[in-house]
This record gives C-alpha cells, structure tokens and sequence, in this order.
C-alpha cells in the first residue's frame, strides 16, 4: 500500500512540473510563472544591465520594479530604479538582455540646486569612460551644447577606425539620457562590376585635369583658387570627381565626370566673412578677429594654415553669437562662439576620406 502511495505522489510531482509548479521535500508548493521557463538571464542580471548602462552603482540606486513580463509577444524585464535626483526605467529582452527602452527623468529637488553644468571635457571623458574608450582611440566629430525641452544637453560624436559613437548628456550632471553606436561602412570600396577593370581606370583624367577643368568653367585662375577637395568617388555607378575650392570671396563646388571630364553639377555662393570694417564690436562685443584665434586655439591650428570660408556675427534665438568656419587641407571646422563672453558654444569637425 505504502509502495502505490509513493508512486502516485510521483506522478502528480510530474504532472505539477509540467504545468510550472514545484512541490518542496516538506510539501510546499511554488508556482512558477510560466513565462520564466523562457527567460534566459534572471532578474538580477537585468538589474544588473541597466545600471552599467546608467553608469549607475548598485550601492547608489533603490529599486522599485525588476519583473517579468509579455511585450509583444515577448519575455522583458521591465526595470525601474531611481538615485538621489534621476529614476530610471529600462525595458530588457529576457533572452540575451537586449535593452529595448530606456527613460531617464530628472528628480525635481527640495532645495535650490548648483545649476551650473558640467565642462565639455567632463562631458567627453564620461561618454568616451561608457564607451570604453580613450580619445587617442579616435576623433571628435561634433561636441556641442544644445537645449532640448528647456534641458541643456550635450550630444557628442566620436569616431574610431572601427565603428561611431553618439552620446547626448544631461549637462547639469553628465547623466547619459542617449547613446548609439554603428559600424563605420568599409571605405575605399568600389562597385563590384568595377572591380579589375583596368581598362576603365586607364581611361579616367588625372585630378590636375579635373581642377583645371572645374577652374576653367568657373573663370577662375589657378593663382587665385584655393583647392579645399579633390576626390575620386562613385555615384550611380560612375566615377566622378568631387571638386571644391574657394577664392577671396567665393566658394565653388563641382561634380565632374572622371571620364569624360564633362561637369556633371556645379554651386558657388559668396563667401560670408565680414571685413574689419562691419567686424567692429560693439562696447561688449569680443570682435570676429577674437572669435577666430578662440576658434583656431580650439582646433590646435595657425590662422596661416587655414582658409576661412565663414566669420560672421549673427543673431541665433535671440542670443549673438559669431558663425566661425574653416578649412585645413580635407578637414572642414565650424563653431559657434558667444558674441559677449568668447565662450565656445558648439563645434563640429568633418573630414573628408578618400
């Protein structure tokens, strides 16, 4: 009798697993969510991925929800937490612990703040320390200060040989709100139907006949051209030549075809660079020549190894502020410096690859 006992609580032992619930030695009954059967981290582990991502200690935020539930079809965590003056809210995949979503709120304060934000270069280190990167690693592409519903934010871009980083930060603390990153695509790639065909390259005309042409339609002498790029690119599975260049008071630009040499497009548009004269700061103002040296300081560079193609006082939602641009060889610069204190307000570098 004690054997048939024995065996039917083995049975309804395996019929209770199968429906998600667990019997205990003693007894006891766990039910399981059935939903936990598919996850593949735990809720500790999710825990545990939004505050990395935060940049977050564990010992510096109280949790307030770690739980497992359908998105969609799909097992998330859903994740919430908060520190002294953000909460956060993450939405993770129970599968591989892919972040789906991620909010952060600023926590309004009891008393009155130190409201001033944090340093560009504070900014940058804490976007290039989430990264896992060090700025000899690569190149700032944009860095600059913006407001974003009445929020001031940093929103940086880096790029490596690799791959490219893009970062907004709360400025008064450097919370990181956004991040991205993408694999840089394979540069000097060309069409496969172009790959060893060597009579067509035979056939292309030389960069010095590209800018000659480019010169000659815009009636401009070679003395007086200042090249700022010459690149051998595809479009539309053609080869063309990308041609810019700019004199004292214009900037011209030109698509040519690397063949046949024919202009394809063609723009040029007076250069907006004031003279002495209409540069002359009012009692407050720093002056456009200041604004230059604050921009070149930045950038490392000697005003004689640069063409500005832009140094210009403007006004930008009601605040004065001077449109500083540049070019040095295949790098163009641009900034925008506060017409009263000389600050930098934003910059951006490009370069163009061959």
């Amino acid at each position: 009798m004690m054997k048939k006992i024995q065996q039917l609580s083995t049975s309804v032992k395996a019929l209770l697993a199968i429906g998600g619930i667990s019997v205990l030695a003693g007894g006891g009954v766990i039910i399981t969510n059935a939903m936990e059967a598919d996850s593949r981290i735990d809720a500790e582990k999710a825990k545990e991925i939004a505050l990395q991502d935060a940049g977050v200690k564990a010992t510096a935020a109280q949790f307030e929800k770690a739980a497992l539930e359908k998105d969609d079809g799909q097992s998330v965590y859903e994740v919430k937490f908060h520190t002294d003056e953000h909460a956060y809210e993450y939405t993770i995949t129970a599968k591989d612990g892919h972040i789906l979503d991620r909010d952060v709120d600023t926590l309004k304060q009891g008393s009155a703040a130190d409201t001033s934000p944090i340093s560009l270069q504070e900014a940058k280190n804490r976007m290039l320390k989430n990264a896992g990167l060090k700025e000899r690693d690569g190149t700032f592409l944009k860095a600059s200060l913006n407001k974003e519903d009445a929020q001031e934010i940093y929103e940086l871009k880096f790029k490596t040989a690799q791959k490219t980083y893009e970062y907004k930060l709360l400025a008064k603390d450097g919370t990181i709100l956004e991040k991205d990153m993408e694999t840089n695509a394979a540069s000097g790639s060309e069409p496969e139907n172009n790959k060893g065909n060597s009579t067509a390259s035979q056939q292309l005309i030389s960069k010095a006949d590209a800018r000659s042409r480019a010169l000659q339609d815009a009636g401009v002498s070679a003395k007086a051209a200042t090249f700022t790029k010459t690149k051998l690119d595809y479009e539309n599975g053609r080869q063309v030549y990308e041609i810019e260049f700019v004199t004292a008071t214009m900037e011209y630009d030109y698509e040519l075809d690397a063949e046949s040499g024919a202009v394809r497009e063609r723009k040029s548009e007076r250069l907006e660079i004031q003279n002495r004269e209409q540069s002359k700061p009012s009692a407050s103002y720093i002056g456009v020549d200041r604004a230059k040296s604050t921009a070149l300081s930045h950038a490392g560079l000697q005003a004689g190894s640069v063409t500005f193609t832009k140094a210009k006082l403007e006004n930008d939602d009601g605040m004065s502020v001077y449109e500083i641009e540049f070019r040095k060889g295949s790098t163009e610069y641009e900034y925008s410096i506060d017409a009263y204190k000389g600050t930098i307000l934003e910059w951006d570098k490009e370069t163009d690859h061959d």
